[in-house]
């Protein structure tokens, strides 16, 4: 299983037409580490409502899976610099993009999955 998610995060790095996912995946993660202020939670907003309607749930699959690898990379620099408090964090929030995949195979809007996501993450990843 490690295998197929490993080649998959290749395949999509390696697709153009992934750039997409990649840059979604890091405007969500970029939203996540916004302040907890009012600015921070609209654009939080934004970025969840960016995450396409109905029916758009492949892309949106693609981009959680981009946002594991994001963070998987986040956490492992993050344990190279010493920084264990916050390589936990990223870690943990691997399990919430993961459990979010999950979701994402049913009936439901990549927005409001997304603005839970991005919820969560922004809870898990700031100190």
């Amino acid at each position: 299983r490690q295998r197929a998610r490993l080649v998959h995060a290749m395949t999509l790095l390696a697709d153009g037409a992934s750039d997409a996912s990649v840059s979604a995946a890091r405007r969500l993660l970029a939203a996540a580490l916004e302040p907890a202020s009012p600015a921070g939670a609209a654009e939080r907003s934004r970025v969840a409502m960016s995450q396409g309607a109905a029916g758009a749930r492949g892309g949106f699959t693609d981009t959680l899976e981009a946002l594991t690898q994001l963070l998987h990379g986040r956490a492992h620099q993050l344990v190279i610099a010493g920084h264990n408090a916050a390589a936990r964090r990223a870690a943990a929030a691997v399990v919430i993009v993961e459990t979010a995949k999950i979701r994402a195979q049913g009936n439901v809007s990549p927005q409001l999955l997304g603005a839970r996501v991005v919820a969560l993450l922004h809870r898990t990843l700031r100190p």
